[in-house]
């Protein structure tokens, strides 16, 4: 505000200029700039702003938004736990969950500034609006995210032969490996017949004491125990069963052996009783035996 004129002994008084409107952080003179993209939202353009907001999706690499089969998919961590009838997971344990429309409209607004201008030509922030979150929901086989194949929980090795110990998604397989960041695996880069030998005289030591028929059985053992590890780079894998002549001979603890170095955790049990016993092929959409399961008392005759 000027200060008054005093002239001649008189006081003049200076106009005012009008006040100027309040700033406001959703109204801006011009679009919003910034290390994310700017998309704005406008009639007619529905099909541009989707592609849009797909590229700035595909462009945040944490952004974690994945494709599976015909869905959207999302890595998270189990925060209680499963109902008695479910898997029985460690709370905390990683899986493959939907993702909503909510989540959708959550991660589009994190990934780019959403700004609209008016009939004045005043540009206002928003969020990712509902209808482009539903639009790229609904582009099943369109999608140009990441495909996810499925969930690693140890290291393995992909179809070439070459290690996969980094944790996190794997463009070249498709699996995400979830393992400990300071997991430090002390191999040689070129194995030899003699490291191999070694290793599967470390691997014999754990399973010395199980009283196997023959060295086959013990060799068919081993091997149900590392397919798991690999199961996910080759085509086909046998079905392991085990059996012997007499209870508490240890096949039980056998399996969750096998279970253990692929999983952390014990292998679920189904008994006759239960809902899917008789279901022996997982579900490969839900996953829901997960990659082990543990039947009981098969009957193996004929």
């Amino acid at each position: 505000m000027a200060e008054p004129t005093d002239v001649d002994g008189g006081i003049v008084e200076i106009p005012l200029n009008p006040p100027e409107p309040r700033s406001s952080s959703t109204t801006s003179p011009s679009p919003p700039s910034g290390p994310k993209p700017g998309i704005r939202y406008q009639a007619g353009k529905l099909v541009q702003i989707v592609d849009a907001a797909e590229q700035a999706l595909i462009a945040a690499d944490s952004s974690g938004t994945y494709q599976r089969g015909v869905q959207l998919v999302r890595v998270v961590r189990s925060a209680d736990q499963p109902a008695p009838k479910g898997i029985r997971r460690p709370v905390g344990a990683i899986l493959i969950h939907s993702v909503e429309l909510a989540h959708m409209v959550e991660k589009l607004s994190t990934v780019a500034d959403w700004w609209v201008m008016d009939a004045q030509g005043h540009v206002h922030s928003i969020e990712c609006p509902q209808k482009v979150a539903k639009t790229y929901l609904a582009r099943a086989g369109a999608w140009r995210v990441p495909t996810l194949r499925g969930i690693q929980l140890c290291p393995t090795l992909r179809t070439d032969g070459s290690l996969l110990a980094a944790p996190g998604y794997d463009p070249a397989t498709g699996l995400y490996l979830d393992v400990p960041e300071d997991l430090r695996l002390d191999l040689p880069r070129q194995p030899t017949l003699d490291d191999a030998r070694a290793a599967l005289a470390r691997l014999q030591l754990v399973i010395k004491d199980f009283p196997f028929v023959a060295e086959c059985d013990r060799a068919a053992a081993i091997a149900a125990w590392l397919t798991p590890l690999v199961r996910k780079s080759i085509r086909c894998a046998p079905l392991f069963a085990f059996r012997a002549p007499t209870m508490a001979s240890g096949k039980s603890l056998l399996v969750d052996i096998c279970a253990l170095y692929d999983h952390s955790f014990v292998v679920q049990r189904h008994r006759r009783s239960d809902e899917h016993y008789g279901r022996c092929v997982p579900d490969s959409t839900t996953d829901r035996f997960g990659s082990h399961s543990r039947f009981g008392r098969l009957p193996l005759e004929g």
